[in-house]
């Protein structure tokens, strides 16, 4: 697979290497990074709209077109006719407020069960910082099952930020599905220390 990058100058380009089959290799991946083309930010040539729509409308089996913009106005045709046609990922970061709720989503995706102030601990601890907050949670999906005494949480968990330190206890903590074999899991619970 070749991966091909092209700036907002670019665009013909990437269109025209998107298209081309590769000659090594099955596909072909061509990274646009366009930040301002679908804000409105930018103002868009009318034939490299309509390039881009027609691309969308049949893409070629052998390549992936990757979009990258920092924001994309939903109101503007461009971006309209490529929502229909793409698939859009938005890769945004939470704002602050937003961070224990997707702290808690993660954590039931990971088979947790996350106290909403075993949630916030981690936001706090965290910010906006959602590489970390998914590393602290998978330090704690390695910690639920075995027998996790304070002193191993502390080492293993609290070094996220300054300040900030994890307990166990029961009833305060997070119920998981995964089990140690052959016995209980036991839950870890988050608090300052």
């Amino acid at each position: 697979t070749g991966v091909e990058r092209f700036d907002e100058e670019g665009l013909v380009a990437a269109l025209d290497a998107a298209r081309t089959r590769p000659l090594l290799g099955d596909r072909r991946v061509v990274v646009l990074d366009a930040p301002g083309l679908l804000s409105g930010k930018t103002k868009v040539k009318e034939q490299d709209a309509d390039a881009i729509k027609r691309y969308a409308e049949h893409a070629p089996d052998h390549a992936l077109l990757v979009l990258i913009a920092a924001k994309i106005d939903r109101r503007k045709a461009l971006a309209k006719s490529l929502m229909e046609a793409a698939l859009v990922i938005d890769c945004a970061r939470p704002k602050e407020r937003e961070m224990p709720r997707w702290i808690a989503s993660q954590a039931a995706e990971l088979g947790l069960k996350l106290p909403p102030q075993a949630a916030q601990a981690i936001a706090d601890a965290v910010g906006i910082d959602t590489g970390l907050a998914a590393r602290e949670l998978d330090k704690l999906r390695l910690l639920v099952g075995r027998r996790s005494g304070e002193g191993d949480v502390q080492r293993d968990v609290a070094a996220a930020a300054p300040g900030h330190g994890w307990r166990t206890g029961a009833g305060r903590g997070i119920e998981g599905e995964h089990r140690r074999p052959g016995g209980p899991g036991e839950g870890v619970g988050l608090g300052r220390a």
